[in-house]
């Protein structure tokens, strides 16, 4: 799976055009070929992508263009861990009028979101 989201998130990285990769076939055909189900599939993707903008190893419009991707691609149906990185980058994606002074949307309020939603699912895992 690991190589499949390299190269997804590879593109979303270097698009000009905004141009996407990941339909409603192509995710099916994820799944298909990790033997996986959708929800197990867009929650090793949603975190792949929450871990990688966390880590500082993509930019704020690669993880939020993927994450767009995810959610059209998986019919809208994202639930669970996935759904809570949708609705964080949804977060950071506008400036909203009623944010203080010198707010960065995907700073203030995308990235504290993702690492809680990180450790929640951690936490859910339980020990090794």
């Amino acid at each position: 799976m690991q190589r499949d989201f390299d190269k997804l998130l590879a593109h979303y990285a270097t698009v000009t055009d905004g141009s996407s990769v990941l339909f409603v076939e192509s995710f099916k055909d994820l799944c298909h070929k990790h033997g996986v189900t959708p929800d197990v599939l867009s929650h090793a993707f949603a975190r792949e992508v929450a871990e990688r903008l966390v880590s500082d190893r993509i930019d704020f419009e690669t993880g939020d263009f993927a994450i767009n991707d995810l959610f059209w691609a998986s019919d809208c149906s994202l639930t669970g861990f996935a759904l809570d990185v949708f609705h964080a980058f949804e977060d950071g994606e506008v400036m909203s009028p009623h944010y203080p002074p010198g707010t960065i949307p995907w700073k203030d309020y995308t990235l504290p979101a993702l690492r809680e939603a990180l450790a929640r699912d951690e936490e859910s895992r339980g020990p090794n």
